[in-house]
């Protein structure tokens, strides 16, 4: 009887959890209780040969994001896929060599790659970043990372976001 009623209890705490999570979630910038604050935003899934996990904690104030933390990891027993990635973050690094306050590493294990960036948006050069990645599709407006254009561009990938 006592390990039914400790895993009931865990169900309910984990449904509540759930709910509350759902309530909670942050789609719009509309849906944000403060004008300046944090927003902890993940997506998790399979990838071939492996498992991902993506986690962003993004700054803002108003509807200016002042900073990013991003930190993705693919997890995989084969050597060749964490190969392919940690190449590919690699590469992808590399193209933002030179433009301070960009700040990005790699770190593998036996079974994982981490990628992990870091962008203060209150002092990156915004037009390198514009010239490197694009006119399109990007969340900057007017020279500023747009909170609004961030929240878009993580609905379509995926990424959910709450408030811390």
């Amino acid at each position: 009887c006592i390990s039914i009623c400790v895993i009931t209890g865990c169900e309910k705490k984990e449904e509540k959890q759930k709910e509350t999570e759902k309530t909670n979630k942050v789609k719009t910038t509309t849906d944000i209780t403060k004008k300046n604050g944090t927003l902890e935003c993940t997506r998790s899934g399979e990838i071939d040969g492996g498992e991902g996990e993506f986690n962003y904690v993004i700054n803002y104030k108003g509807e200016d994001v002042s900073s990013i933390h991003s930190e993705e990891s693919v997890k995989s027993d084969s050597s060749d896929v964490l190969d392919t990635y940690e190449k590919s973050y690699r590469t992808i690094d590399g193209y933002y060599t030179g433009i301070d306050h960009y700040i990005a590493k790699v770190n593998r294990t036996s079974n994982k790659v981490t990628h992990t960036i870091d962008i203060d948006y209150e002092k990156i050069n915004i037009q390198k970043l514009i010239e490197l990645e694009g006119e399109e599709d990007n969340i900057f407006e007017n020279n500023k990372a747009k909170l609004d254009k961030y929240l878009d561009l993580a609905k379509k990938m995926g990424v959910t976001c709450v408030e811390k």
